[in-house]
């Protein structure tokens, strides 16, 4: 999925997830960690910044 791209990661319901924006056509999700690296998703999952970090960023 070359259009989409991981914008940072949560914990959702006590297991690791991402917030992927797929783009102008489907908007931003919320996926698992399973299923985000499964698809492909850039940046690598464990490179995301948290949820915290991205909101703080400067």
């Amino acid at each position: 999925m070359p259009s989409s791209k991981g914008v940072y990661r949560i914990k959702q319901d006590g297991e690791p997830a991402a917030l992927v924006n797929y783009g102008i056509s489907k908007g931003f999700a919320i996926i698992p960690k399973a299923q985000y690296e499964a698809e492909g998703h850039k940046p690598p999952f464990n490179w995301l910044p948290t949820r915290e970090e991205f909101e703080n960023r400067g």
